[in-house]
């Protein structure tokens, strides 16, 4: 199909030292927004643009050789910052990663999480991360990273933690003249979007207390995750698209995800917050109206390779939209297949464990595989060289790279609930990698150590990683990203290009439908590690004959 490029001025207004605002703010009313298309706040000076339904007079430039963009909104405890850091550290990649391809700034981006995560701990923060994931970007791929920070004792405002941040990454802005917030408290999320422009990364950094994560996913997701933030003097211009849908009759909107769940005895806690919070997991799959089948095997090798039946039906094992109590036997009950128990063997081996697994039955041909690793022990075969519990006498030790193909060579999405570590032993000919003080993590989630062979092969993927000793009420985030994933794997709406989000206009059948970044009632744009994808909620979901019709703007 043929579309019709039209080339518009983006107007970035801008001089050299001062802040320009450019474009209209979006409409309050219950009628869909206007799209914007321009950017609402750029600064040249910092090379950072900002896109949406952002104030002028919340923002503000710093610093003069090492300058920022400041973004500040009392209202939802928002603190935030964008900049430049000229010509990273480029390293080859050691694996070919998703098409979202961070590899070239990952180890820069590796460097700069540290060097957050350091500060914050010595500010006397307990910090585990929610999210670590690459998506397709407007300008180039964007390396995604959340943290879970929580404090023990004192109050802090999100602007007091921005600052903090500002300072450890090189800004020159001084400190003690930037706004300090009205708000105090000790629990936060910090978000990190960070892409390559030419020879520069940028990022993009927003700290907001736990509690407004909601508000703030509605007025600043867009900006958070990379999507309407690029460098002010790549983003000149922008081409307008259209692409039309038609609802096929026969809509594939499945996925098939498997939970491969440590079953060790040091499990308990980790699989008691993997059954909370099951409620928003459930509905958030339903308002998609995702055809969703949800199945676990464990990690003990000796009886991993059936999937386990439901407490209610032995004659099934997995569950489905139309699975009677399917929340209850997922993991509200005590003997819900999420709770898989404690006393599986100590030889933890997930790997081997999805890779052996019958999936007969489960697994649909048309449908995208999801497969999430949960585990506070390291991948015993890969790491340690573990015979699996329960193999044929025949069977041969695998490495992390024989996984990693056949990983890859299956075509699913993985993700990682597990330690923290980032050491990989790629072959038995490496050395068995060394305890440091980043190997291991403590928390209300439990105690963990390992993990890093889970988040590479997350992240090879297009997948994401978190760490399994976060608290149990951050792990609605973990669930967000795998639904997110779900649903943008199978809907039938992918964009030719990573758009700019106020800029897209959807009709069915001629009739606009609304943003909603809740996933309630309405449309929202995701991003994914390939491209992005339009997915519809609630009401909002296009009858079989109905006409789609997606106009945006991309780079």
């Amino acid at each position: 199909m043929d579309f019709s490029k039209i080339l518009i001025t983006s107007v970035l207004c801008w001089s050299a030292m001062s802040i320009t605002g450019c474009g209209g703010s979006s409409s309050k009313s219950a009628q869909p927004a206007q799209p914007i298309t321009s950017a609402a706040v750029a600064s040249e000076k910092a090379n950072i643009a900002l896109y949406g339904d952002i104030a002028q007079d919340k923002t503000k430039e710093v610093g003069d050789s090492k300058p920022a963009l400041l973004l500040d909104d009392d209202d939802v405890n928002y603190a935030g910052f964008g900049m430049a850091f000229a010509e990273p550290e480029v390293a080859e990649p050691s694996v070919a990663r998703a098409q979202s391809d961070t590899s070239a700034i990952q180890n820069d981006v590796d460097e700069k999480v540290a060097t957050i995560t350091d500060a914050l701990v010595a500010d006397g923060a307990s910090v585990n991360q929610l999210v670590n994931r690459s998506v397709a970007g407007m300008q180039s791929a964007v390396a995604i990273v959340v943290l879970d920070v929580q404090y023990i004792s004192g109050g802090r405002s999100s602007a007091d933690l921005r600052n903090l941040l500002l300072a450890e990454l090189g800004s020159d802005a001084e400190v003690t003249a930037l706004p300090v917030g009205s708000g105090s408290g000790r629990e936060f999320r910090v978000s990190l979007a960070f892409w390559k422009v030419e020879q520069n990364l940028l990022t993009w950094l927003g700290v907001f207390a736990s509690d407004f994560a909601e508000q703030v996913k509605a007025a600043y997701g867009d900006v958070n995750n990379g999507a309407a933030v690029t460098s002010v003097r790549a983003a000149s211009t922008f081409i307008k698209n259209s692409q039309t849908f038609a609802q096929a009759e026969d809509a594939n909107n499945a996925a098939d995800i498997l939970w491969v769940i440590d079953n060790s005895g040091s499990m308990s806690e980790e699989q008691e917050n993997l059954g909370n919070g099951i409620d928003q997991f459930f509905d958030s799959l339903n308002a998609a109206a995702l055809d969703f089948r949800l199945a676990v095997t464990t990690t003990d090798g000796s009886s991993c390779e059936e999937l386990l039946t439901l407490p209610d039906d032995a004659s099934a094992n997995f569950i489905s939209p139309t699975t009677p109590n399917g929340k209850d036997q997922w993991g509200d009950d005590s003997d819900g297949i999420a709770r898989p128990g404690t006393s599986g063997s100590p030889t933890e081996t997930g790997f081997y464990c999805a890779d052996k697994v019958d999936l007969t039955g489960f697994d649909r041909e048309a449908a995208p595989n999801i497969v999430v690793f949960v585990s506070d022990e390291p991948e015993n075969e890969t790491v340690f060289e573990r015979f699996p519990s329960g193999a044929d006498a025949s069977y041969s030790v695998r490495d992390f790279n024989t996984y990693k193909q056949a990983f890859v060579d299956s075509g699913a999405t993985y993700f990682s609930i597990s330690g923290p570590s980032t050491v990989v032993r790629s072959t038995f000919s490496d050395p068995s990698p060394a305890s440091t003080p980043n190997s291991s993590c403590s928390g209300d989630g439990g105690t963990a150590s390992g993990g890093a062979h889970f988040s590479e092969i997350a992240a090879i993927t297009g997948g994401s990683s978190a760490s399994i000793c976060a608290p149990s009420t951050a792990w609605s985030v973990m669930y967000e990203q795998i639904i997110q994933t779900a649903t943008g794997l199978a809907s039938s709406f992918k964009l030719d290009f990573p758009p700019q989000p106020g800029s897209i206009i959807v009709k069915v059948n001629g009739v606009a439908v609304s943003r909603d970044t809740a996933h309630i009632n309405g449309f929202d744009v995701l991003y994914g590690s390939d491209d992005a994808s339009i997915v519809f909620y609630g009401e909002a979901i296009p009858a079989a004959g109905d006409e789609i019709v997606i106009t945006y703007d991309h780079l």
